[in-house]
């Protein structure tokens, strides 16, 4: 479809100071409908939509003309004719996009970027009731009715995307949501299915189809004794001086404790306190004051509520001179969100009665004139209670225990918190808004240029340009949302127009060489193989295989050749490297750059993940790589090369995915000692002699079995 022009708004934190609305087609009118900041400081959107749309949602800390925009939310559906999103920024990026509180202000655009073409499945939330009070930890579950095969499930919460998730062979799915980390009240929930049917590939029409189905919002009341359960970190490095705050907040006065457990189940860390509130920075050492060694840990947090002091009794005083506490300050010591105060006097009210003006009290006419409530901030809350807390003397023995209300497990969101760091980083570049093919071809779409003169003959020679990839970012996201799901985080994200060539070279043609920067690398688009030696691509003449970099506009490519990338080493420290594009490991070209010593494999780079022949782009084959990677698929953690192939066999498989009479084999370059290589368990095979590099290469349908 068409792009749409995006919606801007300008935000400054708990005040909206205008919106500029500048986004419009031949069928509506696109308009923010409310905006408004809530009690953790994030911001939620809401706009009118249309069923059906895709949006892209992007922000920026100003407007110039030089603006450079941050993509929030890549493949945001739409919710109807009323979509609601929720920016808490990404914690899992590198660096972080930054909670909205954080931010002295924001803009926002929307955009429009796809549309369905599959009947929506139908999506419904089974429990919770609508209404519901829920308080704990509460599964949410979900029936998906479709004909077509589902992707993936995403649960959301006030606009928040809170986890992605798959169905089962019944079409159910369901997650579990730890409620005491919201504020208590009203929330609502709802769930977003995804389908897909058709298939993708380089030269081929593409049949693929996407559908993205909306449950009901479902409004329900949290309500725990424990609320606002949170980490200020998603991740944190004890060595480099930063402390984890951990926070929450009770119903009453409450004596609390927290006990942290490694991954073994043993207690390393206890603390308690009393209060409306707790606050603990951990610094990663245990009880004894030893530092933790990297992993995840468990967090128990119970909350006993139990007689507060005098001083902080109603009426009791505090403070110098014993003098009563205000109304506000009373209410910020008993957890409150708001307290009331009188209103100023209303004037009399002046009647004619028997001729004569008479005047009379406000209230002998109207009544009493009601309380107003008089909302507190969270910045209030936070600045009045620390100070006030520990300058008040208790002026008692101690606190008398009463009752129990309730102990939390670990938050979900963010996931848990790693002691130090994560297991790595990952870098992701995706490119998949290639124009759609005209009969022909399209002039001005070169192929690769050659030396002196000329082009490069490629094999086959398929009509230019190579047509969009409608998944492909769904592909990218995929892999991203599951890997982060342990702990990983993003060290860039490229998409479409921001993936250049000269991002992906190497410095010696003029690049920047990204993927060394991190330690996992995902790339996704076209591929292609050349039919003749390039004389550009190295000295020694070779056959190469081809990565088209397509610029939004211009009709032509920049082809990246095989050889002009570096995989390996480079500051991130680059281990495994995965290219998720037809052809890139095709066997002749591969052998004859293997035999020219021109691989794209430094010593420091274990493992090169492709493919040697077409492949198909179905969305969750960069998920099901990662899930197997982390043990999500069948709870054991496979090698790199086995989760490879394991998620290719998995998504070719698909009924409809492959023509038929087509053969899938992905190929993997790799050093010897790193061919076992784990996420967690890896072992540099470097050798600095480029001949012993090895080819493992894997039929994945019609068959899955090794080649020779």
């Amino acid at each position: 479809m068409r792009a749409i022009k995006p919606i801007i708004a300008r935000l400054i934190l708990s005040c909206l100071i205008a919106l500029c609305l500048t986004a419009v087609t031949s069928a509506q009118t696109l308009q923010f409908t409310q905006t408004k900041v809530t009690d953790e400081g994030a911001i939620q959107l809401r706009w009118q939509s249309r069923s059906n749309v895709i949006y892209q949602i992007e922000y920026a800390t100003e407007l110039s003309p030089d603006t450079s925009w941050e993509t929030l939310a890549f493949l945001f559906p739409s919710q109807g004719t009323n979509t609601i999103y929720l920016d808490t920024g990404i914690y899992w990026r590198q660096p972080a996009l930054p909670h909205p509180k954080n931010d002295a202000q924001r803009f926002y655009r929307v955009l429009a970027t796809d549309t369905n073409t599959l009947v929506p499945p139908t999506v419904t939330i089974t429990n919770p009731a609508p209404n519901a009070v829920l308080s704990g930890e509460v599964p949410i579950h979900a029936l998906i009715a479709t004909t077509n095969g589902i992707t993936s499930v995403r649960f959301y919460v006030d606009g928040e995307e809170v986890e992605i998730g798959s169905a089962d062979d019944d079409k159910h799915s369901s997650w579990t949501i730890n409620t005491t980390e919201w504020p208590n009240g009203p929330h609502q929930i709802w769930v977003v299915a995804e389908t897909y049917s058709g298939a993708e590939s380089t030269g081929l029409p593409s049949t693929a189809q996407g559908g993205h189905g909306v449950s009901a919002k479902i409004s329900v009341t949290f309500d725990n004794y424990i609320s606002r359960w949170n980490f200020s970190l998603a991740g944190f490095d004890s060595s480099l001086g930063e402390t984890q705050r951990i926070t929450a907040k009770f119903e009453a006065y409450s004596s609390w404790t927290l006990e942290i457990k490694d991954e073994f189940d043993s207690t390393v860390r206890n603390a308690s306190g009393t209060g409306y509130t707790m606050s603990y920075d951990w610094d990663g050492l245990d009880d004894n004051g030893f530092d933790m060694p990297n992993g995840t840990c468990q967090f128990l947090l119970t909350a006993t509520q139990t007689t507060p002091p005098i001083s902080l009794m109603a009426g009791g005083g505090g403070g110098s001179g014993g003098q009563p506490l205000s109304p506000m300050m009373q209410a910020v010591l008993e957890g409150k969100t708001s307290y009331f105060v009188k209103t100023p006097p209303m004037p009399p009210v002046v009647i004619k009665q028997g001729g004569k003006l008479k005047i009379i009290p406000w209230e002998d006419v109207y009544g009493p004139q009601p309380l107003k409530e008089i909302p507190i901030t969270e910045s209030a809350f936070d600045k009045l209670l620390s100070p006030l807390v520990m300058s008040l003397e208790s002026g008692s023995s101690g606190p008398a225990a009463a009752t129990s209300p309730q102990s939390t497990q670990k938050p979900r969101r963010p996931q848990a918190k790693p002691i130090k760091g994560t297991p790595g980083t990952m870098g992701i570049c995706v490119q998949g808004h290639h124009p759609d093919p005209a009969p022909g071809g399209t002039p001005g779409f070169n192929q690769p240029s050659q030396f002196p003169s000329g082009s490069v003959t490629l094999d086959p020679i398929y009509a230019r340009p190579y047509g969009k990839i409608k998944q492909a970012v769904n592909v990218a996201s995929g892999f991203e949302s599951t890997m982060k799901k342990y702990k990983w985080t993003t060290a860039f994200f490229r998409t479409n127009d921001q993936v250049t060539a000269s991002l992906l070279r190497k410095p010696s043609k003029g690049g920047s060489n990204i993927f060394n920067t991190c330690n996992i690398g995902f790339l996704v688009g076209h591929g292609i193989r050349g039919g003749v030696l390039d004389k550009i691509a190295t000295p020694t003449w070779s056959l190469q295989t081809y990565f088209p970099i397509y610029k939004t506009g211009v009709n032509a490519y920049d082809w990246v050749r095989m050889s002009e990338f570096d995989f390996g080493g480079g500051p991130g420290g680059l281990r495994w490297m995965g290219i998720y594009a037809c052809n890139m490991l095709s066997r002749d070209n591969a052998v004859d750059m293997y035999n020219k010593f021109v691989l794209p494999m430094n010593d420091n780079l274990h493992i090169l993940l492709a493919e040697e022949t077409s492949i198909h782009m179905w969305p969750s084959f960069g998920s099901k790589w990662a899930s197997y990677m982390n043990g999500g698929e069948d709870g054991v953690k496979r090698t790199v090369i086995e989760s490879w192939n394991l998620a290719s066999q998995k998504i070719h498989a698909i009924t409809g995915v492959v023509p038929a009479g087509h053969t899938v084999v992905m190929t993997c370059a790799y050093w010897p000692d790193s061919f076992n290589d784990k996420l967690n368990f890896y072992t540099p095979g470097g050798t600095g002699d480029p001949s012993d590099i090895l080819f493992f290469r894997k039929e994945v349908f019609p068959n899955y079995q090794t080649i020779p």
